[in-house]
């Protein structure tokens, strides 16, 4: 729901930080802790393998998605949205008023109905 004269990216960010945050977080510590264990096989290329994926994972978690995406998107704004119909506003011509399943029924046509049985 769009408000006159509020940024609809603010809601974002509140969602962000009080929910997303915390699971992207605890998922991306999952994951490094997951491939962190290829770290403790005595096979050298493995062990490679394991600490960069992991740390790849944790750079991604902590700066990535909880620093520079929030960033982005406070600078592009409205844009951030651009091709889908949360770009255009409220005067979007094609998303019509009314619910399909339920065009030319009347507001209280429905009251009664299967109230007798």
């Amino acid at each position: 729901m769009l408000f006159g004269g509020i940024d609809p990216t603010l809601p974002l960010f509140a969602f962000i930080f009080l929910v997303a945050l915390g699971v992207i977080t605890s998922a991306g510590i999952v994951l490094a802790g997951t491939f962190g264990i290829l770290g403790v096989l005595p096979l050298v290329p493995l062990t490679q393998i394991g600490f960069t994926v992991a740390f790849g994972v944790l750079l991604d978690t902590f700066i990535v998605r909880s620093v520079l995406v929030p960033a982005l998107v406070v600078d592009v704004g409205k844009r951030t949205w651009w091709p889908s119909r949360l770009a255009r506003g409220k005067a979007d011509a094609d998303v019509p008023e009314t619910r399909p399943d339920r065009a030319g029924i009347e507001e209280g046509a429905l009251a009664g109905a299967g109230a007798e049985r």
